[in-house]
């Protein structure tokens, strides 16, 4: 059959089992539409009895094509409402870890601080174990200590984000 395209905003329209083959700036993905949002596109493949996911996002998404429209069935490990819970929780928690209206350096610095500390955004804020606040301009003078934070707390985390704006430059 031949492959038809579909713009990465027809995605959504895409039935679920779908075999599809996505490409992105740099990489080609194929296998079957396991589940899409708004934000992601997810692909199931199988290999050797192990089910591997591929979450992409929509946004990324230059071209799909349809390589088959023979529905294949999608095999979950357990009930379809657990498995859709599943993908939203993931979702949910991704989308936490991006700043709204943040800087690129500001979100990179949050992805490096969550890669060894737990740190959550408020606002525009990074709060770090509760203890420190890093506002904009997101550098060692950003660095705030929250009442009942630590001081040591704050000393690690102020040179942390001083080797972070090293690496950034």
């Amino acid at each position: 059959m031949p492959e038809r395209p579909v713009s990465n905003t027809g995605v959504h329209k895409i039935e679920l089992g779908t075999h599809v083959q996505v490409t992105l700036e740099h990489q080609t993905h194929q296998g079957f539409v396991h589940n899409v949002n708004s934000k992601f596109l997810i692909l199931q493949n199988t290999v050797n009895n192990t089910i591997d996911l591929i979450w992409i996002r929509i946004e990324s998404i230059t071209s799909v094509k349809i390589v088959e429209t023979k529905k294949k069935e999608i095999h979950l490990t357990s009930s379809l409402e657990q498995s859709k819970k599943r993908v939203e929780d993931a979702v949910r928690e991704e989308m936490q870890r991006l700043g709204v209206g943040v800087p690129q350096h500001a979100q990179a610095l949050f992805d490096a601080l969550s890669k060894t500390l737990p740190v959550r955004w408020k606002n525009k804020t990074i709060m770090v174990m509760n203890d420190v606040a890093i506002d904009a301009p997101y550098t060692v003078e950003g660095c705030k200590l929250l009442p009942n934070g630590d001081e040591n707390t704050l000393q690690r985390i102020k040179k942390v984000v001083q080797g972070e704006r090293l690496k950034m430059k």
